[in-house]
């Protein structure tokens, strides 16, 4: 069933359907369409249709849309589920034709905490009857619904009972709101409401955990109304900075305006894709967690009330008027979200389970390579970090990780590789990271997973022989020296290093900067520009053995981080090398480069979280020793969002990998795992460190080389403000192609 389609037709040319924008409206009309019976089915379809309908009406109205989710959410599951057949045949039946509105009143902090503990009515069991007395709200659809499920406290526990609103003894409390019109609000007040015992749903005392599953579905619903809003919010706002005059060009032009645009994209694909991962384990029949479902709820929120107060201040003046919708927004934004309870109590949830999540994603032929690179890690990496952070990386250690496979890893068979996919390197990067070791894994990763990768794809047979033979045994080491000292990640106009063709040679002359490996490599790859016209397929790779007369090591950069991998400042002057070490196509140089650079981004930021996973493991056994009595609510709170925050980022870098499993390799995912992804792992280590106190930045210790590490995540391989830039151009390619 096409749901949006569906959806869209009610709204016939932006205008409203006769029947009305009201709830009861609406809701007839989806009964008619057959959306409220298939919304009430089992086996995930039911719930995939409740998403898909959130996304279809969340954009035009929020507060319609909170109104439908309100009938179709926790009420029908329910009493699909709970309900006895009398209650089917009088409530569900008519619920799902759309006849009588139905809503579910749950007291407001029912989520974090145990009901009993919350302000909610009380029943009582007399004799086949049941009695209700005391209040609950805020109501969804108080205005407008026929019945409500009410969850109530019971002797025993909570007990959930279905009170028609036309009951003795119910009386509705409207509440007006500033937002999610035309939803109506209110608390529901009972004084002695006596009702058939047949109304009670599922077993007395039973109400949680009976209606835990659908309060996580509800919960995911809500979640995607919110990031709907918010991608509504995005598209309009790019649609206005593309056309709104600024100093006679327009708002898209300003380079700060294309970062916030990124910056919106970011938080809004990362939620996103934490949502998905959810929504597929609910609609599989693997009953999401609270946990996990509490963190999604709260990266969800936080994202979309980012990204709608941050369209508004782009809007300047106008985001304040109703007209624009804007102001309209934050407002929906920020009621939906209390709808789905404080962020608090989601913190609350997340940080009882602070353990990383396996994924299923990864075969037992991915997790055997685990246990092998682990171990190689744990004979070959972890006993000398010391003495790799005062020497350098050795040659030793290239030669056992050749042995070891690490640099075969990703190369064909019939080049002598394992022929392995990405998700192995993906195995690789977090390896080499967890053990937070960041330069021993920049160095490694680079033959392993850059380098090497690149030789095979567009190397000769004699390029294959010569260089990519000796790199997979870790007999050589290997640079790609690509950045220069006069300029940085903005390859096109940056590389001045040039190689000309003479004869049968090419003659090679320029400065390359910050090249890891260089000064301990036996061939470096250089990115030169071959062609006298600008533009991308001006450049070429070339490969240049460091034994080559002309080639210098100029020096070993200091660093702050990454002591144990050497980077240095390369220079060629008259260079010559065969003609037959052109890497690939020539002119095709930054085009292959940039293929590879976008793989190189996403695996710098999954090695990243394993990192950040590495650091939080390790600093919650600190904090439990020194807070023995308990972890203090605030710090409990703080490390719920670190958990959730991290179970996001990991959450769209693997849906972004099996992307590229499957050959679609995003630019703009890609970028935005490089700086959004590194940017949290790089907040979470810093607060990791924090928590340590003066102990955290002690010389040597394990915080302070993971702190100075982490701050390169955000340079090399492209810096955050270059990968801003690559997303808000392609969001904006209107002010791309004028900048043109």
């Amino acid at each position: 069933m096409d749901v949006a389609s569906i959806v869209g037709t009610y709204w016939q040319d932006g205008a409203a359907s006769p029947v009305g924008d009201q709830p009861a409206g609406i809701l007839r009309w989806l009964g008619a369409a057959g959306v409220l019976k298939q919304c009430a089915l089992g086996n995930g379809t039911g719930f995939r249709t409740k998403i898909a309908l959130a996304e279809a009406l969340a954009p035009r109205s929020a507060g319609l849309a909170t109104a439908v989710l309100a009938h179709v959410g926790s009420p029908l599951s329910l009493l699909a589920h709970c309900g006895a057949s009398s209650l089917l045949r009088d409530y569900h039946a008519t619920s799902v034709s759309g006849v009588t509105v139905a809503t579910a009143a749950i007291p407001d902090a029912a989520w974090g905490a145990a009901a009993s503990e919350c302000f909610g009515p009380r029943i009582r069991f007399d004799g086949d009857d049941v009695v209700l007395d005391g209040k609950t709200g805020p109501v969804v659809n108080a205005g407008h619904a026929d019945f409500a499920l009410v969850l109530a406290q019971s002797q025993g526990g909570e007990t959930w009972v279905l009170v028609p609103f036309n009951s003795n003894g119910v009386s509705l409390v409207p509440m007006p709101m500033a937002a999610l019109q035309p939803a109506s609000f209110g608390t529901l007040e009972f004084s002695n409401c006596r009702l058939p015992g047949a109304h009670v749903l599922g077993e007395r005392d039973h109400g949680s955990s009976d209606s835990m599953p659908a309060l996580v579905e509800d919960r995911l619903i809500g979640s995607a109304l919110l990031l709907a809003v918010a991608r509504k919010a995005i598209d309009d706002c790019i649609k206005f900075v593309s056309t709104r005059p600024f100093e006679g060009r327009t708002l898209a032009d300003m380079q700060l305006v294309r970062h916030r645009i990124a910056d919106f994209q970011a938080d809004y694909v990362i939620a996103k894709r934490y949502l998905e991962e959810s929504v597929l384990r609910v609609g599989d029949a693997e009953q999401a967690t609270r946990e996990q479902t509490a963190g999604v709820t709260l990266v969800a929120a936080q994202a979309a009330q980012r990204i709608v107060d941050g369209c508004a201040q782009l809007y300047g003046g106008r985001g304040f008027l109703r007209e624009f919708g804007a102001a309209l927004a934050t407002m929906d934004t920020l009621a939906a979200r209390f709808r789905l309870g404080a962020p608090e109590a989601d913190r609350h949830v997340v940080a009882r389970d602070m353990n990383a999540k396996g994924h299923p994603m990864f075969t037992d032929e991915h997790d055997a390579f685990r246990l092998r690179m682990r171990a190689v890690a744990d004979e070959h990496i972890v006993p000398h970090l010391d003495a790799f952070e005062r020497d350098g990386v050795s040659r030793a250690l290239f030669a056992a990780m050749g042995k070891a496979g690490v640099f075969k890893a990703l190369a064909p068979r019939a080049y002598g590789g394992l022929g392995f996919d990405f998700m192995h390197s993906m195995v690789i990067a977090e390896e080499f990271m967890r053990h937070r070791a960041v330069g021993v894994g920049s160095s490694l990763m680079l033959q392993a997973n850059t380098l090497c990768p690149i030789l095979s794809r567009y190397g000769s047979a004699a390029i294959r022989e010569q260089f990519l033979a000796p790199l997979m045994e870790g007999t050589a080491i290997g640079a790609l020296a690509v950045t220069e000292p006069g300029g940085g990640s903005a390859l096109m106009t940056a590389v001045k290093c040039e190689a000309v063709l003479d004869g049968d040679t090419w003659v090679v002359n320029g400065e390359k900067m910050f090249i890891t490996n260089g000064p301990i490599a036996d061939v470096v790859v250089v990115l030169a520009r071959t062609e006298s016209k600008p533009g991308p397929f001006s450049m070429s790779l070339i490969a240049v053995p460091t034994g080559t007369q002309g080639f210098s090591v100029v020096g070993t950069l200091d660093k702050l981080g990454l002591h144990s991998s050497p980077v240095g400042r390369l220079r060629f002057e008259n260079c010559r090398v065969p003609k037959a070490n052109l890497v690939g196509m020539r002119g095709k140089g930054y085009l292959q480069v940039a293929d590879t650079m976008k793989e190189e981004r996403l695996l710098i930021a999954i090695g990243s979280i394993a990192l950040a996973e590495s650091c939080l493991s390790a600093t919650l056994p600190f904090l439990e020793q020194r807070h023995q009595g308990g972890l203090p609510p605030a710090l409990s709170q703080e490390l719920g969002q670190c958990r959730a925050e991290l179970d996001a980022a990991r959450a769209f870098a693997y849906a972004t990998a099996r992307d590229v499993v499957g050959g679609n390799v995003s630019m703009i995912a890609t970028s935005i795992a490089k700086f959004r992804v590194c940017e949290t792992v790089q907040k979470i280590i810093q607060r990791c460190v924090e928590l340590h106190g003066s102990a955290g930045l002690a010389d040597g210790s394990w915080t302070e080389r993971a702190y100075r590490d982490s701050r390169v995540l955000s340079v090399y391989a492209g810096t955050s403000d270059t990968n801003r830039e690559l997303v808000g151009q392609r969001l904006l390619p209107e002010a791309l192609r004028r900048g043109k």
